[in-house]
């Protein structure tokens, strides 16, 4: 059991979302430079990415998703930090429409699935 500090919620309840861990290729820009990098987690909320160069919190992105057909999305960073030699982003999405989140769902759905399958 996860111990409450200063009267909050442990952090696992802090997520909207749960996040599926993953290592998968999408598309991501920030307006200035296009990544084709490895996608960490995917949620309906967001994404973790890890990318070679630091982005600021506040930052608009956009994301290329790989389903099919492939999802595009905008999100905004809400934290950077380094590890290793890479930087992890998280995104929050923006404004997704029911069409994005569907493929969002049946994206993650069909990657925890062939996980289980191995």
């Amino acid at each position: 059991m996860q111990e409450r500090v200063q009267g909050k919620q442990p952090r696992k309840y802090w997520r909207r979302h749960e996040r599926l861990d993953l290592s998968i290729e999408c598309d991501f820009s920030d307006g200035v430079r296009c990544f084709t990098e490895n996608l960490v987690n995917l949620s309906p909320g967001g994404a973790c990415v890890s990318i070679p160069r630091a982005v600021e919190p506040g930052t608009n992105i956009t994301m290329v998703l790989p389903s099919i057909p492939p999802v595009k999305v905008l999100g905004v960073v809400k934290w950077c930090r380094k590890k290793g030699i890479k930087y992890l982003v998280g995104v929050q999405f923006k404004e997704l429409d029911s069409n994005q989140k569907e493929s969002i769902k049946e994206l993650i759905s069909s990657i925890f699935w062939r996980s289980q399958a191995r």
